[in-house]
């Protein structure tokens, strides 16, 4: 049984969307500390920033608008859960598909994230998680055309990928075709794509598939990351309440510690001393 938790800790924070736009700010102003530099190491720091920090979260918020816990009003929430996927590629609608179905069959074979995996590497050994960036967008982008779904479901996320390359199109020409490429692309395909493999990590490989207290890892990343990431390192209380805001999954967290210990969570601490364990370890689940 699921211990419950207070009433008003469920559904979407004030600070959701706020927040997703300070993500915007964070990345045009490091846009504008590159190019106002010339240098090539302001430059390089930069797209090391906007992959890892504003990139990363505004991911994190888009995950909560899956959940609907952006916004209360639907349309805010479903515009800018597209708007989130979007920036970095994604379809909002595909990725619901393949979140929820993660979230209805965790630890089977019919976990999308299990049949990702599996598909880099048979057994799944934590280096298998290197090749997430390398597949990661097709696999989630065509997910509602591959496995059963509603026909309005994958029109709607055909639709999405249609404008989503509509508005990369526009990025492309509003800032130049190197500068695109410098602040857009290069960020998803590097320190993005690094940091998405280590936090995913560490939320799933290694851990016991018989109890859902046990099957996610959570951590203690550190203040730092829990701000620069809203607290999307506490995953085993988002997996035990995923109607909860990441805001306010400290107050979860709080509120079932005793729980937890009792039933033996896995609560690591460091987010990337973790990660490289994890890296090496051959067996994703244990019995």
């Amino acid at each position: 049984m699921i211990e419950s938790i207070p009433r008003e800790l469920r559904g979407p924070h004030p600070w959701a969307i706020p927040r997703a736009m300070l993500d915007l700010v964070l990345w045009g102003a490091a846009i504008a500390v590159a190019g106002g530099s010339g240098r090539p190491w302001v430059t390089a720091l930069a797209v090391v920033w906007i992959g890892a920090v504003p990139m990363h979260d505004l991911l994190v918020h888009g995950h909560d608008g899956v959940h609907g816990l952006l916004s209360r009003r639907r349309p805010l929430n479903e515009v800018a859960t597209w708007a989130t996927h979007a920036l970095v590629g994604l379809s909002g609608t595909a990725y619901r598909s393949f979140h929820l179905d993660h979230h209805r069959h965790l630890g089977t074979r019919r976990d999308p994230e299990e049949r990702l995996l599996a598909g880099i590497a048979a057994g799944i050994p934590g280096w298998a998680y290197l090749g997430v960036p390398v597949v990661a967008h097709a696999f989630v982008n065509t997910y509602p055309f591959r496995y059963p779904r509603w026909a309005a479901v994958r029109m709607r996320a055909a639709a999405e990928l249609v404008a989503t390359a509509a508005l990369h199109v526009g990025l492309a020409a509003a800032v130049g075709v190197r500068a695109y490429g410098l602040f857009v692309l290069l960020p998803i395909l590097t320190s993005l794509s690094a940091v998405v493999v280590l936090r995913s990590i560490c939320e799933h490989h290694a851990t016991n598939p018989n109890d859902p207290w046990t099957h996610t890892r959570t951590m203690n990343a550190g203040r730092l990351l829990d701000v620069l990431w809203s607290n999307t390192s506490y995953h085993l209380e988002h997996h035990l309440h995923p109607y909860v805001s990441c805001h306010r999954l400290p107050s979860v967290r709080r509120a079932l510690a005793a729980e937890m210990v009792r039933r033996g969570s896995p609560i690591d601490d460091g987010l990337f001393r973790t990660a490289w364990a994890l890296l090496w370890n051959p067996q994703h689940v244990r019995s």
